[in-house]
């Protein structure tokens, strides 16, 4: 059973996600396929194609009410170390959660909120290369010799 939680920020409902909206004495379940965009941003109305009848509809931000699915809790790394988010392209983010765990941004030395960690998940955590190292050491023991190199680029990621 899907928990719904109140949406009254129509912009953050992107096309694909599942909708339940509500006015008087009716709901209906669906997916947004579209949404009509006002010039300053704000969503007017989404086009959804309900699941009980198969037929797509438009509700407008003035008379309905929206829920969307609820988010499970993001869990946060409890190991200090290194991080590395993706998530900001062109270049890698990478911050820092110190002994006492508090986050510090690597490029300003700025704390961040729980909320500005979470925006940047998923995080992979860099171990030091000394760990890097003996992990491809005890991987590469586990195949005959002539398999190993190809094996350990496989597994490690190495493309040449």
């Amino acid at each position: 059973m899907t928990d719904w939680t109140p949406q009254d920020d129509w912009s953050q409902v992107k096309v694909g996600d599942p909708v339940r909206a509500m006015r008087a004495q009716q709901m209906l379940t669906g997916k947004v396929v579209d949404r009509y965009v006002l010039s300053d941003g704000a969503v007017a109305s989404l086009f959804v194609e309900i699941t009980e009848v198969g037929e797509q509809i438009e509700l407008d931000h003035d008379y309905w009410q929206l829920s969307v699915p609820a988010k499970p809790a993001v869990v946060l790394p409890d190991e200090p170390g290194i991080y590395v988010s993706h998530n900001e392209p062109p270049s890698p983010v990478i911050i820092h959660k110190i002994v006492d765990g508090r986050w510090v941004d690597a490029d300003d030395e700025n704390y961040l909120t729980e909320a500005g960690v979470i925006a940047l998940m998923p995080l992979t955590k860099l171990e030091p290369v000394a760990v890097t190292a003996k992990n491809v050491i005890e991987f590469i023991d586990t195949y005959p010799f002539s398999d190993a190199l190809d094996a350990a680029r496989k597994e490690f990621g190495v493309t040449e």
